[in-house]
């Protein structure tokens, strides 16, 4: 999805605006496109912050219907959530399971306004040895389980908007091994949260770390929206006179990730800091920031699959080299995945690895049969990714 510079560059705008509380330039914004920002914020799920820059400016209540009514179904949901996490967190709090807030839970509260960080779930990261508890007590609420015991997470859902994932581990190995050793042993990061005896915290340096590293995972492989650097830009603003800046450039070089994190810094400051040019003024930006914005831009929140599959492609030319027979490679890897991949992924056929020729059979019949749309899509993707490979080289 390309989107015409001019409607990235009013988009960021109107950004600006709402993260800093200042009033949009009514003659600007009658001269923008809304119908295609409104598409563009969409993509990136942050409609409702948007929402905020457009309210007070006297726009006619048609133009501002689809915006007014994206930043009340922001609100509701984060209200649903919030109330909905305490009674989980009371009944995590009343047996003894240890348990952290991440990511969203946590911004939407630094945001200027409530409701201008939209959530699209709740993560927390808790204390495996209580997984088939927690299970059953989801269970018992009325949800439905999307995953349990296997990858890092276990997923639970209910309707209207209810959706939690509850983190043994942050990473998988086989996403990245230096993250996943990294946080290990998480326990020596956290901090307790005051009157909770079970509710754990990551210290402000850790927390903005960890949200760099989990960003970096989705940036580095299918992309990653916008809401990445309204999120750096909103946290660095409000814990700009505690943070420990050398702490998190130490830490961010022991996990490889000290240049992302600088130029996403430099990147978010640039774009959204009261006194920022425009982005059409990009003498400001660096190739480096050129570069991540652009890729940002065309990523959206949850990223692309040819995005993905290029950074997968990559890695085979990096550790195989050359380009000869790269989709026949890649193939070969998602039919017959690693047992990095297979230990995180499918546990028991980890444990029972005599096993391990049934899950390639279990995939390739999946493949022609449940997933034959989803399949379909990957092809053309991998298509795509290899011809963006080889125009490059």
């Amino acid at each position: 999805m390309t989107y015409k510079i001019t409607i990235t560059n009013d988009l960021l705008y109107l950004l600006k605006c709402a993260l800093n509380n200042q009033k949009a330039d009514s003659i600007l914004v009658s001269r923008m496109n809304l119908d295609e920002i409104f598409s563009l914020a969409e993509f990136h799920h942050i409609v409702a912050c948007v929402a905020f820059a457009l309210e007070d400016i006297g726009l006619d209540d048609e133009i501002l219907k689809p915006w007014k009514q994206a930043k009340s179904m922001a609100i509701r949901k984060n209200i649903l959530l919030n109330n909905e996490r305490e009674q989980i967190y009371s009944y995590m709090e009343n047996h003894s399971i240890r348990h952290v807030s991440l990511k969203g839970i946590v911004m939407q509260t630094l945001y200027p306004k409530f409701g201008m960080r939209e959530m699209s779930d709740n993560d927390i990261l808790y204390d495996l040895f209580y997984q088939e508890q927690l299970y059953n007590f989801m269970c018992n609420r009325g949800y439905s389980v999307e995953t349990y015991k296997s990858t890092h997470h276990d997923e639970y859902i209910k309707s209207p908007i209810y959706n939690f994932e509850f983190h043994h581990s942050l990473f998988m190995s086989s996403e990245n091994n230096k993250f996943f050793n990294y946080y290990l042993d998480i326990k020596n990061k956290l901090l307790h949260v005051e009157g909770g005896k079970y509710e754990f915290r990551f210290s402000d340096e850790d927390f903005y770390i960890y949200n760099v590293a989990h960003a970096y995972k989705h940036y580095s492989n299918g992309g990653t929206g916008l809401r990445i650097l309204t999120d750096c830009y909103v946290y660095l603003k409000v814990k700009a006179k505690i943070l420990d800046i050398a702490y998190i450039e130490n830490e961010c070089k022991k996990l490889g990730i000290a240049e992302y994190e600088r130029i996403c810094r430099s990147l978010s400051q640039k774009l959204f800091s009261p006194k920022s040019k425009i982005v059409s003024e990009k003498n400001n930006l660096t190739k480096a920031e050129k570069k991540m914005l652009n890729r940002i831009i065309i990523s959206g929140a949850y990223g692309r699959q040819d995005l993905g599959i290029e950074s997968k492609l990559n890695k085979i030319i990096e550790n195989e080299g050359g380009i000869n027979s790269l989709k026949a490679k890649y193939y070969f890897s998602r039919i017959f995945p690693s047992l990095e991949i297979i230990r995180d992924i499918y546990p028991f056929y980890y444990r029972h690895k005599i096993l391990i020729p049934v899950l390639w059979l279990t995939r390739v019949f999946k493949s022609l049969t449940i997933n034959r749309s989803k399949i379909k899509s990957e092809l053309k993707s991998v298509d795509y990714a290899v011809a963006n490979i080889k125009n490059r080289k």
